[in-house]
């Protein structure tokens, strides 16, 4: 069987981004996060590839990751190994889905996390394809400028995504009280000292900017809605309905 290179592909990628910081703004909520490739392991679920009494992760399981050029299969195979199929089911789910999520990550909805679990998580950004159900975990405290560290990160920042996971419920959101469509993402430049426009899929990007240069003050939702009605594209995921995600 030919062997894939997801986990590195996407990897490569957020190291030619380099270190954000973005901003995304729902209709009310609004959270700042630092971003870099050393995030990637840990929301990809990469540490279990670690025995149970091997505690490698941050930069140090990055590196491993990394230098050792690991296959999809190869990290799949650990995994397994190390924490048994359901786990390695559960990696392979996200690994399968990242890179699609945060190439259309305008398109998630911004809800509460309201199940009682150990997950450091209070709020979660969520998108939906058929019975598959997509969240992202970000920790915000909203009363005051600091956090406690997060076990990936050296900084201490006001909003740290945290975990990415995947779900054929919405047990982990379904008593939210809030559900707000993304209004913008922008990234911080740091040569002007302002907020622009920005997509993680490049494609998207490209345009954003091209169309900031025209218009400052154009609708980032409308504008990346029209885009997608002059593009194919295959991450079709339910964002119609902002009570679709409570039919069930």
């Amino acid at each position: 069987m030919k062997k894939t290179y997801k986990v590195q592909e996407i990897l490569n990628k957020m190291k030619k981004l380099n270190n954000i910081e973005f901003k995304i703004k729902g209709e009310t909520k609004e959270f700042d996060i630092d971003f870099s490739q050393k995030n990637i392991p840990h929301l990809l679920g990469l540490q279990y590839i670690n025995e149970k009494n091997n505690e490698m992760k941050g930069r140090t399981l990055l590196r491993n990751v990394i230098s050792n050029n690991y296959s999809d299969e190869e990290i799949l195979n650990k995994v397994e190994k190390n924490h048994g199929e359901k786990q390695m089911q559960n990696v392979k789910n996200r690994i399968d889905t990242f890179e699609a999520f945060m190439n259309n990550l305008e398109k998630g909805f911004i809800v509460e996390k309201t199940l009682d679990t150990k997950m450091n998580v209070n709020y979660l950004i969520i998108q939906s394809k058929k019975n598959e159900y997509y969240h992202l975990g970000i920790y915000s405290d909203e009363n005051c400028d600091f956090i406690l560290n997060f076990d990936e990160l050296s900084e201490k920042e006001k909003d740290i995504i945290k975990t990415y996971f995947v779900e054929d419920n919405i047990e982990y959101f379904d008593k939210s009280n809030i559900i707000e469509e993304i209004q913008s993402i922008s990234k911080y430049r740091d040569d002007k000292g302002d907020y622009i426009p920005f997509s993680f899929d490049e494609d998207k990007n490209i345009a954003l900017l091209e169309e900031y240069e025209r218009n400052k003050d154009f609708n980032y939702r409308e504008f990346l809605k029209e885009f997608e009605n002059n593009k194919e594209n295959i991450w079709n995921v339910n964002k119609d309905e902002k009570d679709v995600y409570f039919e069930r």
